[in-house]
């Protein structure tokens, strides 16, 4: 979308790929212009941190419409070692929302 390629053309005119990067908000991406993994895909050269929400209720994961276990495999196969932020509302108590990452650790 228009977005994502706007500030991929801010950052290569900029010319600082080492000191100016973008915080990839995986739920205002899905939001404002959906095509998710192939977004990522665009920007994820350009990232330095990467967080997640659920749309449509900005839930934890498994309580909207993107699969992150797949998301975030995308992620892990293209490269990205940096750290995921979680800045979702909890449907649920704490623990409870973060029940869909025991299947991540180990």
């Amino acid at each position: 979308s228009r977005l994502s390629r706007t500030a991929v053309r801010v950052l290569e005119r900029i010319g600082l790929p080492d000191a100016c990067k973008l915080q990839l908000d995986l739920y205002h991406l899905q939001v404002a212009e959906g095509g998710l993994c192939a977004k990522i895909r665009l920007l994820l050269p350009y990232t330095s941190h990467v967080q997640i929400a659920n749309p449509p209720g900005r839930h934890e994961p498994g309580e909207g419409e993107v699969d992150f276990t797949y998301v975030l495999g995308l992620l892990e196969e293209l490269g990205y070692a940096g750290y995921v932020g979680l800045e979702y509302k909890p449907l649920h108590n704490t623990p409870r929302s973060l029940e869909w990452a025991t299947g991540l650790l180990g």
